[in-house]
């Protein structure tokens, strides 16, 4: 339906292949209609981008707190090494 809600008509003729995964989809998600079907995907598939949209920004922090670590034992073992260092001279 278009926004001043006029309802659309969408003509589409998927080759032999296609039909046969469209009818795939429809049993295994238990939707009667391709327009169902349609709806249905274009849903799950927003939801998934923000999803992925999500994960990498907890990917991003994580590399960032993994950065953050590494600095933290690298100035450790420099600390600990001077003052061993200081204890042997």
């Amino acid at each position: 339906m278009k926004p001043n809600g006029v309802i659309m008509a969408i003509t589409y003729r998927p080759n032999d292949a296609t039909l046969a995964e469209i009818e795939r989809l429809k049993t295994e998600l238990g939707i009667a209609t391709t327009s169902k079907l349609l709806t249905h995907l274009v849903h799950a598939h927003s939801d998934k981008l923000v999803q992925i949209s999500t994960q990498r920004a907890q990917i991003t922090e994580a590399r960032d707190e993994l950065r953050r670590n590494r600095q933290i034992v690298t100035d450790f073992q420099q600390a600990f090494s001077g003052l061993m260092a200081v204890g042997h001279d």
